[in-house]
């Protein structure tokens, strides 16, 4: 990226020559003179720029996004699955030649698996898990993080929960029944703590019926 970046300025240089002494031989009717490496290099450079952009624009993302505290993940994941869905895009959209390169392979390999891993951070981020649930994704990532004001996303994007996708999504699956088994607990209750008994005698005699 480095290289590219300098040698876009090199080019730069050249452009601006080029177009200085095209429009001196047309200011005295010459004929232009034709620089067929250097018209094909702009293309070759066009192309990398492409690629290396993207490249450059993905890892600058994935870094930011990795410093986020955990709290505002839920948020967030709407505009990150809808970012990496882009990039993604743009990757398919890249130019046949490009294709060869080990840096489209890279690239394409980041995006795809960012894009496995959001999926179980937004099951891990929903309102149903708990701490014996995080006691569970420590287990078994075979990690001891805990879950506190600092607790970054990085954390759990280096625990490369992907490897363990079945197990995750076990924990959270079983998350999700707990808490709707929760909240018809806490329905019951509530019904109940407010009902009245109401009892009378039967038929006038000192027996108590409800």
């Amino acid at each position: 990226v480095n290289r590219l970046k300098q040698f876009k300025e090199k080019m730069n240089i050249h452009e601006r020559k080029y177009k200085l002494y095209t429009e001196g031989e047309d200011l005295f009717a010459l004929p232009n003179t034709k620089y067929p490496d250097l018209e094909v290099t702009i293309g070759e450079v066009e192309l990398l720029d492409k690629l290396f952009g993207l490249y450059t624009e993905v890892l600058e993302t994935l870094e930011e996004w990795k410093t986020i505290p955990w709290q505002e993940v839920p948020e967030k994941m709407d505009d990150m699955t809808e970012k990496m869905d882009s990039f993604s895009a743009r990757c398919s959209k890249m130019p046949k030649k490009l294709r060869t390169y080990e840096a489209y392979d890279d690239l394409k390999n980041q995006i795809e698996d960012f894009q496995k891993v959001l999926p179980l951070l937004q099951e891990l981020a929903k309102p149903s898990i708990r701490e014996r649930h995080w006691d569970d994704v420590r287990k078994i990532t075979n990690s001891d993080f805990e879950i506190t004001a600092d607790f970054k996303l990085v954390t759990l994007i280096d625990l490369n929960l992907v490897t363990v996708q079945e197990q995750i999504e076990e924990v959270t699956e079983g998350a999700d029944k707990q808490l709707k088994i929760q909240q018809a607990l806490e329905e019951i209750q509530d019904f109940w703590e407010v009902k009245e008994f109401l009892f009378q005698e039967w038929k006038g005699r000192p027996i108590n019926v409800l």
